[in-house]
């Protein structure tokens, strides 16, 4: 349990577990605290691919060991879920959120997204046409561009990449 907590810090704000205080915030100490401050910045690195760290402290005359983990740039993954804090409860992340958590921790935008199984026949071209148009009467495009060669123009106006449309493109010219 304690690993999907520190799993969920990385992936928020990063934080402190305590092991030896109970939820209710008793203070019951960490027993065999030796072994365990070094079998869990290793079991935390083998599972979790972080490191952290970790200090004993004496509360109320008890041993407690403060394991701290930093926020991660990149999502951390448990047993192949994604999980957050959010407030005192660990939860975890699915769907759109787990979606757009990746996406942020890549720097990608929504509609950077490559949409493979989009198919340049789906395209408006007259649409296209209409864009390139206005893009050269406002000076956005120079004159004179070769409008045939599509795909080169929206791979250098990043509404494509190698030639797989953006979501951007699709949104903006498909049929």
């Amino acid at each position: 349990e304690y690993i999907k907590t520190l799993s969920a810090f990385a992936n928020t704000r990063g934080g402190k577990l305590y092991v030896g205080i109970r939820d209710d915030g008793s203070v019951v100490g960490a027993d065999n605290s030796k072994k365990l401050m070094e079998n869990i910045p290793n079991k935390v690195i083998q599972l979790l691919g972080i490191t952290i760290g970790i200090v004993s402290e004496v509360m109320e005359g008890k041993l407690v060991l403060v394991l701290k983990v930093d926020k991660s740039e990149q999502p951390i993954s448990y047993g192949g879920r994604f999980y957050i804090r959010s407030g005192s409860t660990t939860q975890e992340l699915k769907g759109n959120e787990l979606q757009k958590k990746i996406l942020e921790a890549n720097h990608i935008n929504w509609d950077e997204v490559l949409m493979p199984d989009a198919s340049w026949d789906d395209m408006d071209y007259s649409a296209i046409d209409d864009f390139l148009d206005k893009a050269q009467r406002n000076n956005r495009l120079p004159q004179g561009i070769d409008k045939k060669d599509v795909k080169d123009i929206f791979n250098k106006l990043y509404l494509a990449q190698n030639d797989i449309l953006t979501r951007a493109a699709v949104l903006m010219f498909s049929k």
